[in-house]
């Protein structure tokens, strides 16, 4: 699955392509797109939040 590394201002967040989209438009770029299993946690937490 492929994951977006994003920033909004000194804020980064690893979101997937579902994710990028619901924020997209409002502030968030992408800085980074990677193969990124390891970032499961990192977005289960930003989708909690």
């Amino acid at each position: 699955m492929k994951y977006f590394l994003i920033q909004n201002g000194a804020n980064r967040f690893v979101v997937d392509s579902s994710g990028f989209k619901q924020i997209c438009g409002e502030g968030w770029y992408v800085i980074d797109v990677a193969i990124a299993p390891c970032y499961k946690s990192a977005v289960t937490l930003f989708a909690e939040s």
